[in-house]
């Protein structure tokens, strides 16, 4: 960050859901946690999450990651939105 600071960050999502529980996302700065979202919204509309921190200066390291990735290798549709 050029300096310390509240800085706003928006993070533009979309998942395909497989399975019953919608995709979670989680956003990190560096090792922090700061936010856990639903992501529901599909391709066409992507749904976009903001976020206020406060950082100091410096470099900084914003992750977002998907966190309940859905795999049921026993359905022979991996597509399938139906868990077993």
């Amino acid at each position: 960050m050029p300096q310390e600071g509240d800085y706003t960050f928006k993070v533009t999502s979309f998942a395909t859901q497989a399975g019953k529980e919608a995709a979670r996302m989680t956003v990190h700065v560096g090792d922090e946690q700061i936010k856990t979202v639903d992501v529901t919204a599909k391709r066409a509309a992507a749904q976009t999450d903001t976020m206020r921190i406060h950082l100091k200066k410096g470099p900084t390291r914003l992750a977002a990651e998907f966190v309940n990735d859905f795999y049921d290798p026993n359905n022979p549709d991996p597509k399938s939105e139906t868990a077993i």
